[in-house]
Order: C-alpha cells, then sequence, then structure tokens
C-alpha cells in the first residue's frame, strides 16, 4: 500500500530524494499494522483522528462530518503555541489591511500609525457593537 501510494500515486510528482523520504515517513503512520491490531489507535494526540468503530458506509460518513472545523496544531506536529503564533500573525495582517484600506489613512498628516490605528479600531467598535 504504501509503495502504490508514494511511487505510484505520487511518483511522478515527487522529484526530490528528501520529499520521498517524507512521504515515506509520513504514510508510516497511516500504514501501519497498529491500525488493525490496536483498536485505541490515534492518527494524532487529538481523540478525534482515529480510525472509526464501524464499517458502515453512512456511519463513516457522519463519523467524517463529525470532525472538528478547526484543527488544532497538535495534529500536525507543531506546539500548541502554534496557533497563538497563528492568530497574532492572522490579526497584524488584518489590521495592516484595515489601515491601508482606510481612508483616514491617507489624510492624516503628522499621525502616527499607532493613533491612525486607534481611530480605526474605535469607529469598529463604534459601528459594530
Amino acid at each position: 500500500m504504501k509503495y502504490l501510494t508514494s511511487e505510484c500515486n505520487y511518483g511522478g510528482r515527487v522529484t526530490d530524494d528528501k520529499d520521498r523520504r517524507l512521504i515515506n515517513t509520513l504514510l508510516n503512520d497511516y500504514y501501519n499494522i497498529n491500525l488493525i491490531e490496536d483498536p485505541l489507535y490515534k492518527f494524532a494526540p487529538d481523540e478525534h483522528y482515529r480510525v472509526p468503530e464501524t464499517e458502515e458506509h453512512s456511519q463513516i460518513i457522519e463519523f467524517i462530518k463529525n470532525l472538528p472545523i478547526y484543527a488544532s496544531p497538535e495534529v500536525f506536529g507543531f506546539h500548541s503555541n502554534a496557533d497563538i503564533t497563528k492568530d497574532i500573525n492572522e490579526t497584524s495582517l488584518f489590521l495592516d489591511s484595515l489601515l491601508l484600506c482606510s481612508s483616514e489613512g491617507a489624510s492624516t498628516e503628522g499621525a502616527s500609525q499607532d493613533d491612525v490605528l486607534k481611530k480605526l479600531i474605535d469607529s469598529i467598535l463604534n459601528d459594530f457593537p
């Protein structure tokens, strides 16, 4: 199964030896004997990411629908603080985009970026309580 997936399915797209090694390492988590022997085997530390306990198609679909919409960083092998870093970066990008689009940002001579940002935030809080 690993050979079919890594070499046959992705073989033409994986051209680097390091990428081939990575895909084989990742597939070791998904294609291994523990899936069959251990009924509590999980793909990630989160309890949601495990093999369904049923073979019925409709129940498997329901299992998939009940997976979390937003996966925690641990699912991808990251530390839980990665979520904080992502949130900070998204907020910074959002506020920078607001400043760029704000008409006040272009017309305030001599005002610092912090002052413009504070006015923009106050305006948002007043408009959307």
